[in-house]
């Protein structure tokens, strides 16, 4: 199997330590494409082009409404990894994080 990577800050987070490893278009071709790779449950985002900040969870992106609620459920702004907004898209909007 393989998996669209849509945008190069999973190479940069996600796949950190690992190898890119080469192989011919032909050998490319013969697996079958799945779901582009996304972040998983617990993980923080947002994208470049707006202010809102989205926890993943239960694969869904879930806002929260305030800086002030994110920052007193422990969450840490520099914790935060800004991915494009097609990669945003993919996900389904959760509820909207309103309590601390």
């Amino acid at each position: 199997e393989k998996s669209p990577i849509l945008d190069a800050v999973f190479l940069k987070t996600k796949y950190k330590n690992k190898r890119i490893i080469p192989v011919s278009p032909e050998e490319l071709e013969s697996y079958i494409t799945i779901d582009p790779i996304l972040y998983g449950d617990g993980e923080l985002v947002k994208s470049p082009i707006s202010s809102a900040v989205y926890l993943i969870s239960e694969g869904k992106k879930r806002p929260f409404i305030s800086g002030k609620v994110f920052e007193n459920l422990g969450y840490k702004w520099e914790n935060i990894v800004s991915v494009s907004p097609k990669v945003l898209y993919l996900y389904d909007e959760g509820d909207i994080i309103i309590k601390d």
